[in-house]
């Protein structure tokens, strides 16, 4: 990814819930979006790091799951 003077999010095609925010610094952060009781909710997942992309879009999906049955707000 090419440095940037600006936050840069790169959505998952696939899921687009899901995504990496690339800041000036160099930092990268995974991202999930989703709505819940009708407001949107941004939840950050953690430094990519840390993280695998595959860790984080299973913990993305993990997250919506919990939300979707109520077990996560």
């Amino acid at each position: 990814m090419p440095p940037s003077t600006k936050m840069v999010a790169y959505y998952d095609k696939k899921f687009p819930a899901f995504f990496l925010r690339v800041y000036p610094s160099g930092k990268r952060i995974f991202n999930v979006r989703f709505q819940h009781q009708g407001l949107r909710q941004l939840h950050r997942l953690g430094d990519a790091a840390d993280m695998s992309v595959s860790e984080a879009r299973a913990a993305a999906n993990t997250l919506i799951e919990k939300v979707r049955y109520g077990v996560e707000k």
